[in-house]
């Protein structure tokens, strides 16, 4: 399979070059792992030098990357080892990245084809975008499967690593019923609106229209959401109008939601400051471009119900 060329719009998040430390096994110190981040070192020594592996030992050869942090990681860009042309190369052709939070086990994240270089000047980069449904990862692995000859060695002369350390808080506009207009679900996204009416309105149900009411977010743009932060109605003390349970459901047609999670929020007492809920999504959930909170279950019995303010954290889809 060919490496996927990179999109050549701007992404709605932007991603950078996430920095690494490398090791792995190599023909020689000065032909080692190191070598793979030095920038402009795509061509073989016209720059500098390789990571190249031992006589008769590059099947399966890996070299593993260790993050600051652990990023979400959207691409790599590699450049092939680019020493010879013909039928002497040493370039690499299948690998397959793999993933870990332990560096201990690894999950396989991606398999690609590298481009054979032939010794090229300037050295072809190969750009292999990720699944965009990957978890956030502090150890990368590139693992060397075929070549393009049978040279005893093979290697690699540079590779970036594209990513992002921090989920973002994503904009969204909201609608649902509403008690009235000066209390309707638009105040969810207004920042620092965390305690009632002390900050501004909340978002209220009509009176005795509160079981299974619904608010929904559209999103810009598809994202794999990960959590929820909710701040309760906290008007009165006591929670009197406090939400208790709650779903969060996904779509990506507006129209037919799909449960995500279930929840139960915290008891506000009329706290101020009101205290926060992080609701955690399962990992695994598909991107969507539509999310859902329905209120299940109620602290009292008061007629009305709702929430103050709601962030939503995760990563666009750049693949959606």
């Amino acid at each position: 399979m060919a490496p996927t060329v990179a999109p050549t719009t701007q992404p709605i998040q932007a991603f950078g070059h996430v920095d690494y430390t490398s090791t792995g096994m190599c023909y020689q110190s000065y032909r080692c792992t190191s070598n793979l981040a030095s920038p402009g070192s795509e061509n073989w020594k016209q720059d500098h030098y390789d990571w190249l592996t031992r006589a008769n030992q590059k099947q399966d050869a890996t070299v593993t990357f260790t993050l600051s942090a652990a990023y979400f990681v959207t691409s790599f860009d590699i450049w092939n080892q680019n020493e010879y042309s013909g039928g002497r190369s040493r370039d690499v052709k299948g690998i397959t990245i793999l993933y870990s939070n332990d560096g201990l086990a690894f999950q396989p994240a991606t398999t690609a084809e590298l481009a054979n270089s032939q010794g090229a000047k300037p050295n072809p980069k190969n750009t292999v975008r990720l699944p965009a449904a990957l978890n956030s990862a502090k150890y990368w692995q590139i693992k060397l499967t075929s070549f393009w000859t049978s040279d005893p060695h093979s290697g690699l002369m540079r590779v970036v690593i594209n990513g992002r350390k921090d989920l973002a808080h994503v904009d969204y506009t909201a609608t649902g019923m509403c008690s009235e207009s000066s209390r309707c679900t638009s105040n969810l996204a207004s920042p620092g609106s965390e305690n009632y009416k002390q900050d501004h309105y909340d978002w209220l149900t009509p009176a005795n229209q509160k079981q299974d009411a619904t608010v929904t977010f559209t999103l810009s743009a598809q994202f794999f959401v990960t959590s929820f932060e909710i701040w309760n109605q906290n008007e009165y003390p006591g929670g009197r109008r406090d939400v208790k349970g709650i779903t969060i459901l996904y779509s990506n047609d507006g129209l037919t939601f799909q449960p995500a999670t279930t929840a139960e929020l915290a008891n506000s007492q009329g706290a101020k400051p009101n205290p926060k809920n992080t609701v955690q999504l399962p990992p695994a959930l598909p991107s969507a471009k539509y999310w859902q909170i329905k209120l299940t279950s109620f602290w009292t019995s008061d007629a009305y119900s709702g929430l103050m303010r709601v962030v939503i954290n995760g990563r666009v889809d750049h693949q959606a």
